[in-house]
């Protein structure tokens, strides 16, 4: 079992911390707003909900229960949720939109 250290230093905090930035930065980039469609705009708007819900249950929790392969599994799908997010194009293909709605 990790140490609380190791658990609350977990670099998973800081792409959560990562991710929120960039999802700040696409919903206040109006134009890109703009051109999403519908489904792509509802599809970030519940990825910005989904990642606060996480940050505010992983913050809010006892470390004591926390464990590190959580952690570390979750990391792999915030670190794939911020290379989908990173390329904006993303929302122009069907295909990636899926993968994200699935994460």
């Amino acid at each position: 079992m990790a140490t609380l250290e190791q658990i609350n230093n977990h670099v998973l905090f800081i792409d959560l911390s990562d991710l929120k930035i960039i999802l700040e930065d696409l919903l206040s980039d109006e134009d890109f707003i703009a051109n999403l469609d519908e489904r792509s705009t509802e599809l970030i708007n519940r990825t910005k909900l989904v990642i606060d819900y996480i940050d505010n249950n992983l913050n809010s929790a006892d470390s004591m229960l926390l464990r590190e392969t959580h952690l570390t599994n979750i990391r792999a799908q915030i670190i794939n949720i911020k290379n989908w997010l990173g390329n904006k194009e993303f929302f122009n293909n069907e295909q990636n939109r899926i993968n994200l709605d699935n994460t």
